[in-house]
């Protein structure tokens, strides 16, 4: 672990070039690069209380090199404003674990799933707050430089029930298949892969949550945004900081667009484009159950269907039992 004198740097590439506000749960560790064996580069985590994208608490990154005492971020790296892990509302205070077995080799990390803005109020008994999924974290290199992405993962997979599939398929065919599939318990994790991707119109992913809630997850092409919005997803009266529709640059390379959603409950983590860009939300849907929906929009009507995955998940106390002694 680097020593107290590594972190003396650290307002040199704050929000705004200062440490004004709540800083929290630091973090330095090495990432490898994708594609370019045996090359990483040192990521540096710092939690911030207010100014994220979404608005309030969340998780700023710089990616560059240490040498023991000074970090010194890459020029893909904005000075004054860092870089986002996460897009949506609830993704705070992540931290890597230490000590992986080398023979393993991954950087894996969680986040507080919550927001500071609202994290008193939000209407959940008898526990408030939990965390979200562990993830597997990689550097990609992107036109703007070396950017975080993110998976979920591997061991999640012994949740999963049966895997129902759609290969190829126009969009109406797909929308009809979604729509045929209800998830009663409401944990569900989907998979969507599309190619002939235009660069105009948008592309909706509904998920509609029991009778009265619906969740949006919306590619806007020509902005190249990905959007949640979950101002009509269930509760949202405890906190007017709470309803709201969260964007995040989305990049679409060879005219694809990948997918991958996990639901829970009361909660929604979106990976696209392989963990280039991710969405963190809590939904507080009021009535029971899960079902998909698929629109397109302007040009977008056009776009092909690669496949589509479903799994309906099981909760996790089943597959991975907690032993309380």
């Amino acid at each position: 672990s680097p020593n107290l004198k590594s972190w003396t740097h650290l307002s040199d590439f704050g929000p705004a070039g200062s440490t004004n506000g709540i800083w929290e749960c630091p973090d330095l560790f090495s990432v490898p690069v994708e594609g370019r064996r045996g090359e990483s580069r040192w990521v540096l985590v710092v939690n911030v209380g207010s100014g994220a994208p979404a608005g309030g608490s969340g998780t700023q990154y710089f990616v560059g090199e240490f040498d023991g005492t000074r970090f010194v971020p890459d020029p893909g790296t904005p000075a004054g404003t860092g870089l986002w892990a996460d897009f949506g509302r609830d993704f705070y205070a992540a931290v890597s674990w230490s000590d992986i077995p080398a023979r393993d080799g991954r950087r894996l990390w969680l986040g507080w799933m919550s927001n500071w803005t609202y994290a008193n109020d939000v209407p959940t008994f008898p526990w408030r707050s939990a965390m979200t999924v562990p993830r597997e974290l990689r550097l990609r290199s992107t036109p703007s430089g070396l950017r975080l992405v993110q998976s979920p993962v591997g061991e999640l997979t012994r949740l999963r029930g049966s895997r129902e599939d759609l290969g190829r398929a126009t969009l109406s065919r797909a929308a009809e298949w979604l729509r045929s599939r209800e998830v009663p318990s409401g944990l569900a994790e989907l998979e969507l892969e599309l190619d002939s991707v235009p660069s105009e119109g948008a592309v909706n992913l509904s998920l509609n949550h029991g009778t009265t809630g619906e969740t949006r997850i919306t590619a806007n092409l020509g902005a190249g945004t990905l959007d949640v919005d979950r101002t009509r997803a269930g509760r949202s009266e405890f906190s007017p900081a709470f309803a709201g529709v969260h964007r995040a640059p989305l990049r679409i390379v060879g005219g694809k667009l990948q997918l991958r959603v996990l639901v829970d409950v009361s909660s929604l983590e979106v990976f696209a484009q392989n963990g280039e860009t991710v969405l963190t939300d809590l939904v507080l849907p009021e009535s029971s159950g899960l079902q998909f929906s698929l629109q397109a929009e302007g040009p977008a009507t056009a776009v092909h269907i690669r496949s589509i995955s479903l799994w309906k998940l099981q909760p996790a106390g089943t597959k991975l039992p907690i032993v309380i002694p």
